[in-house]
């Protein structure tokens, strides 16, 4: 019985054992959108990116920021044509990111992006 307890544990424990491998490789189980952020106030703004324009979010690891996840993006067709545009007219500007209608984080344009884009320095664990 002992053993069969100490078992059950381990198998209880063994996804947050592997996280630290695993979660950076993991899809974001969310419905992404993306909004502009008000220079004045910061308030958000207009959504530039919704989650039906949204294929896929992934959890990975940053190639840019030492021990640090980043998101990757990859958008359908009519999420690239709006990126490319608001991204192409507002670099410097800044977006906030939301997963299920709560914000994930606040990022800064960098240069114009289109269907497929990262967004670096995302925390992790993020509570979905």
């Amino acid at each position: 019985m002992k053993y069969l307890k100490s078992l059950l544990l381990f198998l209880i424990l063994l996804p947050t054992l592997t996280c630290a491998a695993e979660c950076p490789k993991q899809s974001l189980k969310c419905e992404l959108s993306i909004f502009a952020v008000n220079p004045e106030d910061g308030e958000i703004g207009q959504r530039i990116i919704s989650p039906d324009q949204v294929i896929s979010a992934k959890l990975v690891e940053s190639k840019i920021l030492e021990d640090s996840i980043a998101l990757k993006v990859t958008l359908n067709s009519a999420g690239e044509k709006e990126n490319k545009a608001y991204t192409s007219k507002n670099i410097g500007s800044k977006l906030a990111v939301f997963c299920n209608g709560r914000e994930l984080t606040k990022v800064t344009i960098a240069s114009r992006s289109e269907g497929y884009f990262m967004i670096e320095g995302v925390e992790w664990p993020f509570k979905q």
